[in-house]
C-alpha cells in the first residue's frame, strides 16, 4: 500500500506541477488578454472620437452644399438674365417684323422709310393744337411759321427703319 501511496503521491505530483504550469501560463494568457483588451478600448475610444469628428464634417458639407445649391440657382437665374439682356445690346435685335424710328442711318438688316402729311388743318396753331417735337429724323411742326396761315396748318415727317 505504501509503494501504491507513494505512486499515486508522485503522480498527484506530477499532476500538480502540470497545473501550477497550466495556471502560470494562463495567468500569463489572462495578463495579455487584458492588455488586448485595454488596446480594444483605447482603439473604440479612438473611433468613437473619429466618428463624432465625422458627423461633425458631414453636417458642415451638407450645410455648405446647401449654400452651393443656392448660389448655383442664383447664379443660373443671373445668367439668364444675362443671356435676356444680350439680345437687347445695341445691334442686336430681336426677332420678328418691325419697325423703329430712325435717327441717322439704320441698324444693319433694316430698310429706311419715310412718310408725310403736309398742310394738315387744325383748329388753332396753339401748343394745345400742334406742338413742335424731335423724334430722331421724324418730326411734327407747323407748316411755316406757327399761325401764319389761317387754318394753321401743320406737319407730320415719320422716317423709320424696319426689318
Amino acid at each position: 500500500i505504501d509503494t501504491t501511496l507513494d505512486a499515486s503521491l508522485s503522480s498527484f505530483k506530477v499532476d500538480m506541477s502540470q497545473m501550477k504550469e497550466t495556471d502560470t501560463t494562463l495567468d500569463g494568457s489572462l495578463s495579455s488578454l487584458k492588455v488586448d483588451l485595454a488596446q480594444i478600448k483605447q482603439t473604440d475610444t479612438t473611433l468613437n472620437g473619429s466618428l463624432s469628428s465625422l458627423k461633425v464634417d458631414m453636417a458642415q458639407m451638407k450645410q455648405t452644399a446647401t449654400t452651393l445649391k443656392s448660389s448655383l440657382s442664383s447664379l443660373k437665374t443671373n445668367l439668364a438674365q444675362y443671356n435676356q439682356n444680350l439680345q437687347n445690346l445695341p445691334g442686336k435685335w430681336s426677332p420678328g417684323s418691325y419697325c423703329i424710328f430712325a435717327s441717322g442711318s439704320c441698324p444693319t438688316g433694316f430698310t429706311r422709310h419715310e412718310g408725310h402729311m403736309l398742310a394738315i388743318s387744325t383748329y388753332a396753331s396753339t401748343s394745345n393744337y400742334i406742338k413742335v417735337a424731335n423724334f430722331g429724323d421724324s418730326k411734327i411742326r407747323c407748316h411755316g411759321t406757327c399761325g401764319r396761315w389761317p387754318k394753321w396748318f401743320g406737319e407730320i415727317y415719320i422716317v423709320t427703319c424696319c426689318k
